[in-house]
């Protein structure tokens, strides 16, 4: 997508009078409104108005190239360079279309805007198909102690365990 200078990735509705609301409304939820809620408050993709500064200054320069809209399917190091396989996504004439390219950088700055999904984590997501703990939007859904489920010593901690704590 494009890019997104913020101080924080979080929405400043959770730093500002509305935080009250906001976690009344968040631990009043079920599992699947709180994983919404997370969606909407932690857009990603961003960068900070410092970084953003600095990167605008390199690439007047020619020390440094945006790609927004594109998408990375492939990145190895070779030679100590990044080779990165790119796709980009324009809207062009009412159609969507993809331009895939290859590039190669001393450097790779990456906002992505990452979506978690713990089923999609190594280890931590074969621990929860093999428990059985159900998954909402991409997190799970945690014991109250942050188990990974009842009986279980195994505890989430981090974003993997947002729909428990704020």
């Amino acid at each position: 997508g494009r890019r997104r200078v913020r101080q924080f990735d979080l929405v400043t509705d959770w730093f500002a009078a509305r935080r009250n609301t906001l976690l009344s409304q968040f631990y009043s939820s079920d599992a699947a409104g709180r994983a919404n809620m997370l969606r909407e408050a932690r857009p990603g993709g961003s960068v900070t108005p410092e970084v953003n500064e600095f990167l605008e200054c390199a690439s007047k320069q020619g020390r440094f190239k945006w790609f927004e809209n594109c998408t990375v399917q492939n990145a190895v190091e070779q030679n100590d360079e990044i080779v990165l396989t790119c796709e980009t996504s324009q809207h062009a004439g009412g159609e969507d279309t993809c331009e895939p390219f290859d590039l190669q950088a001393d450097y790779c700055i990456v906002a992505t805007g990452s979506v978690l999904n713990v089923n999609e984590a190594p280890i931590l997501g074969n621990l929860v198909k093999e428990s059985g703990t159900p998954v909402q939007n991409g997190f799970p859904v945690l014991t109250d102690d942050l188990r990974l489920c009842d009986g279980a010593d195994i505890f989430v901690l981090g974003r993997y365990a947002s729909l428990a704590i704020v």
